[in-house]
């Protein structure tokens, strides 16, 4: 049982991680374009 849920966890928690990262590469690409548009 222990195990089963330990796995679980650590999927769960990898899907969270690289949402979230992706979701900082977005940002910074949309932040890379205002600066590119400003200039």
């Amino acid at each position: 049982m222990r195990t089963t849920w330990l796995k679980l966890l650590l999927a769960a928690a990898s899907v969270l991680f690289t949402g979230s990262a992706s979701a900082g590469e977005t940002r910074a690409r949309q932040i890379l374009e205002r600066f590119e548009h400003a200039n």
